[in-house]
């Protein structure tokens, strides 16, 4: 990819195609991806670039490509971990290590991809995020995943067709 950066040194890549506007891959369950999120608004801010939300879900590629997670590695997963305390320090962002981690994000996922071209992406995506990495929320169950979509100002029967729908689980 052509204009490639990644941010936090970790899972979230964001792409620039033109001059004012690139895209940001992000995993929802990776901290990386919570903290470099945290930012990314003053990016735009600062630059006048418009960034594109990408929902994006690493177990997939990781299966295709025969290859797994750094965190299933014991001593990568320590030095992960402390990094990301290091960066939430550093940057002032607040950070709880979710103690349900990890843990199976597909119905999260399915709900941002079904919801990637509408204007309620970044608030279900900051919904999610400040519960798993400020509020230490066991995000594993459907149920509190539709409490976080409806309080991020989704309609629980929408969200509930979307995440069903066989389009988005493709």
């Amino acid at each position: 990819m052509q204009g490639c950066i990644l941010i936090a040194p970790y899972n979230l890549l964001l792409e620039s195609r033109h001059e004012s506007k690139s895209r940001a891959f992000y995993d929802i369950v990776s901290p990386a991806s919570y903290l470099a999120f945290t930012h990314l608004s003053t990016l735009e801010a600062e630059t006048g670039a418009e960034i594109v939300y990408r929902p994006f879900f690493p177990p997939c590629l990781f299966q295709t490509t025969g290859n797994a997670s750094p965190i299933t590695i014991p001593a990568k997963r320590a030095w992960l971990f402390d990094d990301f305390g290091r960066f939430a320090r550093r940057y002032d962002v607040p950070f709880v290590m979710n103690t349900h981690f990890p843990f199976n994000s597909l119905i999260m996922m399915r709900g941002l991809i079904a919801y990637q071209e509408t204007s309620m992406l970044r608030s279900l995506t900051k919904s999610f995020f400040e519960a798993m990495w400020t509020a230490d929320t066991d995000l594993s169950e459907p149920e509190l995943v539709a409490e976080r979509a409806v309080a991020a100002g989704v309609n629980r029967a929408d969200w509930d067709d979307a995440v069903a729908n066989p389009a988005v689980k493709r």
